[in-house]
């Protein structure tokens, strides 16, 4: 079964949102919530990171960095994957696919992962889904979205808008 990561935004603006973001996530069942570290390494990624372990219990959390990690990164994964009880995923990023592994930066023993967009709607979604688990992928990552909660709760629901219809005659 293809995994579900959701790539969260560069910078937060506001740590309740980015909270009920993430908790939103969770129960939804996300599988990985992670933070692109392609850029360069700032104060505020610690931080959140920090709020990943300590608001999180169950999904997976990583870095997604372009190769090579700095020792910064890889003493960031290390911390998380020791805080976290084990959920530290680090990912490299190899054209558009990722390399994802568990704990330090991937190995020989990477799974592969796309990147992805979501799709306007429930059925581009369940098309995006079809189109990486045939083509073998591991898992999926997403930009975050308003609607991604939605879809990975949802993912089977048809848009039925009949109730517009009943309303309108």
């Amino acid at each position: 079964m293809l995994r579900i990561g959701v790539k969260l935004p560069p910078l937060i603006t506001q740590l309740g949102e980015f909270v009920a973001d993430v908790s939103a996530l969770e129960a939804a069942g996300a599988d990985s919530i992670w933070l692109d570290a392609a850029a360069e390494p700032r104060v505020e990624w610690f931080i959140e990171l920090g709020t990943l372990v300590a608001v999180t219990r169950r999904v997976g959390l990583g870095l997604i960095a372009s190769p090579p990690a700095s020792d910064e990164l890889t003493a960031a994964l290390d911390a998380i994957h020791a805080l976290s009880g084990g959920r530290g995923l680090g990912a490299h990023r190899s054209g558009s696919m990722l390399q994802v592994a568990a704990g330090r930066w991937p190995a020989g023993d990477a799974e592969s992962w796309a990147e992805d967009e979501a799709g306007k709607d429930r059925a581009a979604w369940r098309q995006v889904l079809q189109h990486h688990s045939i083509s073998g992928r591991a898992g999926l990552v997403v930009a975050w979205d308003p609607r991604i909660v939605d879809l990975l709760r949802n993912s089977d629901a048809e848009d039925d808008r009949s109730d517009l219809l009943i309303s309108t005659g």
